[in-house]
């Protein structure tokens, strides 16, 4: 896709080689294919960020030399050459940042594991004016990351739980955007998007209004639950309250170039692409009908494992039928898209050893009930493909 960020802005205080937040900027730089800018306050230091930065293998351009990389100028410099992304650490100096900037910014902390997005990235709804800004910044992540993106909705005690219109309006808005949707309706509870980030979905990444970083327990509670916190940009200095950040995203637009080819893809990267999902269709027979439904799933060494509840799924399964798992991704103004197809026996597990192993590898279904039944499929056939738009000359 063409890339809507102009550059990767990464700010450096004085002897600061942070390898978190250098991993973090050129991950950024290569997902939106934009150059990589270090920002930093040590003039001392600027041959040797050049040096490390060419050995990076992205692109890199001159390292900027600011007084004070958390400072106004930072602000006024992100803001003349956006759109970009700033990544820092959740310090003062980074939350105060991310409070002005009218740039998206990434809040990564010290982790001892890679720290980027796998799953859904989830937004929590509130209803407040600045929500639009962190769907228009979900939207631009969600579509150069190929990840869903998930609405949480609940009340966290500072104001009222948005309205059905609401959430049908912020639907509306991430569709129009190219983006797949989905909402988790949760009662009122403490840090609810982050309960849904880190335990419920299993994703690593949560986007915030920059309002909310007065949340202190929020943001500390994620870095503590190592999830990724993308600060959606506040107002624009000068210019009163900005339309949301939302370059190039407003509508889908075919820009299918000539040529576009479908590829296979390899058994390693179809089980890459189920492992990093737990949502699917899958496929059986009922009653002589053909069945297509969605369902939760969790790929674990190899093996599907489905909580459901009763009805054909189970029948099948107690049938030992060949049943498909299908799951795909697709962009509709880009005319491209891919899909995973795995093909197995369902069974309804009844070694103790195995349900323990399905238990501890839990898909979470998003229906609630007491009344669960446990089954396996193990793929016997695995296949995939990927549209892509082909380069125009």
């Amino acid at each position: 896709m063409s890339s809507a960020i102009n550059r990767i802005l990464l700010p450096l205080g004085p002897d600061e080689e942070e390898p978190a937040l250098l991993r973090s900027a050129t991950v950024f730089s290569s997902w939106f294919d934009a150059p990589l800018q270090i920002v930093c306050e040590d003039k001392d230091a600027l041959t040797r960020y050049q040096v490390l930065a060419g050995s990076l293998g992205v692109a890199i351009e001159p390292v900027l030399h600011l007084d004070d990389v958390h400072g106004d100028g930072m602000v006024a410099y992100a803001h003349g050459n956006g759109p970009s992304i700033i990544v820092t650490k959740p310090s003062d100096g980074g939350r105060a940042l991310a409070a002005a900037s009218s740039q998206p910014v990434f809040l990564v902390a010290d982790s001892t594991r890679q720290r980027m997005p796998v799953g859904p990235l989830v937004v929590e709804l509130t209803g407040a004016p600045d929500d639009l800004d962190a769907l228009a910044l979900a939207a631009i992540l969600g579509r150069a990351l190929g990840e869903a993106v998930r609405l949480v909705v609940g009340s966290n005690g500072d104001a009222e739980a948005p309205t059905k219109q609401q959430i049908e309006d912020a639907q509306a808005r991430l569709r129009r955007m190219g983006c797949e949707v989905g909402v988790d309706r949760i009662v009122a509870a403490e840090l609810p998007s982050l309960v849904v980030a880190a335990k419920t979905r299993g994703a690593t990444a949560m986007i915030i209004p920059a309002s909310q970083l007065g949340r202190r327990g929020l943001l500390d509670a994620a870095m503590a639950e190592e999830v990724n916190v993308f600060v959606a940009p506040g107002p624009d200095p000068g210019a009163g309250r900005p339309a949301p950040f939302t370059p190039d995203l407003s509508a889908p637009i075919d820009q299918t170039p000539p040529g576009a080819k479908v590829e296979t893809l390899d058994r390693a990267e179809c089980l890459a692409r189920l492992e990093r999902h737990n949502v699917a269709r899958i496929g059986y027979v009922d009653a002589g009908w053909p069945v297509v439904v969605p369902v939760n799933y969790r790929l674990h060494n190899g093996d599907v494992f489905i909580r459901s509840l009763a009805g054909g799924k189970v029948r099948a399964a107690e049938r030992g039928d060949v049943v498909c798992l299908e799951l795909d991704g697709y962009d509709e103004g880009l005319r491209s898209g891919w899909s995973v197809v795995a093909h197995g026996a369902l069974e309804v597990i009844g070694d103790p050893t195995v349900l323990n192993e399905a238990w501890a590898n839990d898909p979470q279904p998003w229906i609630e009930s007491d009344s669960w039944q446990w089954l396996r499929m193990v793929p016997i056939s695995i296949t995939g493909r990927e549209v892509a738009p082909g380069i125009s000359e």
